[in-house]
């Protein structure tokens, strides 16, 4: 029984690795190296390696740069790293890795395609606060807008995502990072 098993598997993982690279290229050539991953969310697919199958796992690395359709791709500042294939130390049967470059390219892309804003209106700052949004409290802040626009106005304020990349995971802490670009107007 052993054997035969030892057979199987042997004929199998050498048919995986014989034939496998072969059909993903095959398969990424005929896609020309993209595919649509959402609508006007493109994905430019490298495989810059062989599979590593073991008797374990099969691993995959996927070079994976996210991009909106019909424009130019923007590399993100970080490079892919050498990712892991499997944790040994985890029981889950489906493991996927990301990289930083991965995830800055989702976040360009997205920032591109969709507006992400929210505002602090005057009425969400409570009387008791010492601070109000308005043009005579934010003039100690803004010299000169009182002034401006007269005293006791209400100011709303806008705050818009406009970069979010660098992302961070630390796997010893469980702990997430990363750099964002906000811009703010204030509205009288």
């Amino acid at each position: 029984m052993g054997t035969i098993r030892d057979e199987i598997t042997k004929t199998l993982t050498s048919t995986i690795k014989s034939e496998l690279p072969a059909t993903l290229n095959k398969l990424v050539s005929q896609s020309q190296g993209a595919a649509l991953i959402y609508d006007g969310i493109d994905l430019d697919i490298q495989i810059p390696e062989n599979p590593n199958i073991t008797d374990k796992f099969i691993g995959l690395a996927i070079k994976g740069l996210i991009y909106p359709k019909n424009e130019s791709e923007v590399e993100p500042s970080v490079q892919p790293v050498p990712m892991t294939y499997h944790n040994d130390q985890s029981a889950s049967k489906l493991q996927v890795f990301l990289s930083s470059y991965v995830v800055d390219s989702a976040f360009y892309t997205y920032l591109k395609l969709n507006e992400v804003h929210f505002w602090t209106k005057p009425s969400d700052i409570p009387a008791s606060f010492p601070v109000q949004l308005d043009t005579s409290s934010l003039n100690m802040f803004f010299p000169g807008m009182k002034d401006h626009y007269g005293p006791d106005l209400p100011v709303n304020i806008e705050y818009k995502l406009e970069q979010a990349e660098n992302f961070l995971v630390r796997q010893n802490d469980d702990t997430m990072s990363f750099d964002a670009d906000l811009g703010i107007k204030f509205w009288v």
